[in-house]
């Protein structure tokens, strides 16, 4: 054949190597985008492992949840956890242990003004016979609202009204307010002893809401908007001093009781609130791992006694199927969160 070179083209030898040229820069090319394109994919499905883990731990703007009675955004286990101010048993009614794949916890109560713009509920600061009332007023939220959590010993004892802080009404005491309109938001649970000895107050129309499985009693506002049970008041006649009342009862007044449960099956945690069901909320989804641990205040373990708890550790690990590559990409959270509201420096327990 040939191979002449014309004045106006190409020799078929130069169109040949040309085209061998062109086919290795397309075979380079194709190779970069094919090697850039699983990269992109696993790099991307790392971060999406990633964004896991922090939307469980610090909150999902796209996730709704429910707290006091409506839904809000979820804030993340991190930030609840910095709420509670009681670690409760890991199952409603259970003894005081401690599970690694279950915590069950209690936030603040919740009192508010009854409507006629003055707070009559007065955490308590004085001595009722040789028992410390420790009642602590940690701060206020909005227009007429204040946050009670319990003392340092875990109880509740502010009574709506209760002006001087001996938790009985004076009537004939000018400082008291006999018909106090505060409203309390929150639930009484059972203490140690697994007993209640809070009774409605006679002549009152306060309501008590039986939960005997869960463990806690609803208590609600009459329809005059007042709520006159007492904790200890085994008459209920609206105050401690007669001789069945207990001056020191272990009951507790909380907020909502919170839980969160690892289901290695399905790979899911979820919360519940107040130990109902139908508020089941899945908050994680593909968890490989979820495992919690409990510290004391000098740093050291504790498996039984939630009252000793002043650290709670955790670890987390999301797993995502890949789209290419080993099967799943995982990523890995450990986390220490100190509740505040257990740190008896800042008034807790």
């Amino acid at each position: 054949m040939n191979l002449r070179h014309y004045q106006k083209g190409f020799t078929l030898l130069e169109i040949l190597i040309a085209m061998g040229i062109t086919g290795i820069i397309i075979m380079l090319l194709t190779s970069i985008y094919i090697n850039a394109t699983k990269l992109w994919l696993v790099t991307d499905i790392h971060i999406k492992a990633q964004q896991k883990v922090r939307d469980l731990l610090t909150g999902d703007p796209q996730t709704k949840v429910m707290k006091r009675g409506e839904n809000v955004v979820w804030k993340g286990i991190l930030n609840e956890f910095q709420d509670m101010c009681i670690l409760l048993p890991s199952y409603p009614g259970g003894t005081l242990t401690l599970a690694p794949d279950r915590v069950r916890f209690a936030t603040e109560a919740y009192i508010q003004d009854g409507g006629d713009g003055n707070y009559d509920s007065r955490p308590a600061a004085i001595q009722y016979g040789t028992q410390a009332i420790s009642d602590i007023q940690i701060g206020t939220s909005g227009t007429g609202a204040i946050f009670i959590i319990c003392g340092k010993d875990g109880k509740f004892r502010s009574t709506p009204g209760d002006t001087d802080g001996n938790r009985y009404m004076d009537i004939d005491a000018i400082v008291e307010v006999e018909r106090t309109d505060d409203i309390l938001y929150g639930r009484i649970i059972n203490g140690n002893d697994g007993t209640i000895s809070t009774t409605k107050r006679n002549g009152s129309d306060d309501v008590l809401l039986s939960n005997t499985a869960a463990g806690t009693i609803r208590t609600n506002p009459g329809a005059d908007k007042r709520l006159q049970t007492i904790l200890g008041d085994m008459n209920g006649d609206g105050d401690i001093l007669d001789a069945n009342d207990e001056i020191s009862p272990d009951e507790y007044i909380v907020g909502d009781v919170i839980s969160y449960e690892f289901d290695a099956e399905e790979k899911t945690i979820t919360r519940v609130v107040n130990d109902d069901a139908t508020t089941k909320k899945i908050i994680g989804e593909n968890i490989a791992n979820f495992s919690l641990s409990y510290y004391d205040v000098n740093n050291l373990s504790v498996t039984t006694t939630t009252t000793t708890v002043k650290q709670i550790g955790g670890t987390v690990t999301v797993a995502l199927p890949k789209k290419v590559g080993t099967e799943y990409a995982t990523y890995t959270l450990t986390f220490k969160v100190h509740p505040r509201k257990l740190n008896s420096a800042f008034g807790g327990m």
